[in-house]
């Protein structure tokens, strides 16, 4: 709380309020907005890096089980960069499950959070699956729908096309899944 003793202390706080009346809308409105927010980004943070590592696995038979990748290394740069962290920012800046007087008028709407409804063990590992399944549909789909008959080699491209452009089209079906 910033007054006329705690000045410097309010300066190299995180956060500082002028009054204990802000205190309330502080913590049970920005407080659950805050914790909505931080549980749905970690998850789909984690889905999302894990089904384009899962993707880049079921690629290493192809590849010799060497270091190649199918997917270039502008395009994994860009996955992160510029591809999915567009619905990161977005939810991060406009998510609100609440409106704030429901928040500040209602406490049953902080039990989602309590009982971790929201963010746990069990949805993390739902959400790994999820992009394991997912990974899997992607890489074969993509594969077989550039599939030129069977005559590519195991250590070739499963299509026979190029791996840039096998690489192009599971991007592209990651960033729409």
């Amino acid at each position: 709380i910033a007054g006329a003793e705690g000045r410097r202390a309010a300066m190299a706080a995180d956060v500082a309020v002028g009054a204990f009346r802000a205190l309330r809308t502080l913590l049970l409105v920005h407080g659950h907005w805050s914790y909505t927010r931080m549980a749905q980004l970690v998850l789909y943070n984690f889905y999302r890096n894990a089904v384009f590592v899962f993707v880049l696995f079921l690629y290493t038979p192809f590849a010799g089980y060497s270091t190649m990748s199918c997917i270039d290394q502008w395009n994994l740069v860009m996955y992160s960069l510029a591809f999915t962290s567009v619905p990161t920012v977005v939810v991060g800046f406009t998510e609100q499950d609440a409106p704030r007087e429901a928040l500040l008028s209602s406490p049953s709407l902080y039990a989602a959070g309590i009982q971790r409804r929201l963010y746990s063990h069990a949805l993390f590992g739902l959400s790994i699956a999820d992009a394991a399944w997912q990974a899997v549909a992607v890489f074969w789909v993509t594969t077989g729908a550039l599939s030129d008959g069977g005559s590519a080699g195991m250590h070739d491209a499963p299509t026979g096309l190029s791996m840039g452009e096998l690489g192009a089209a599971q991007l592209a079906a990651l960033v729409i899944v």
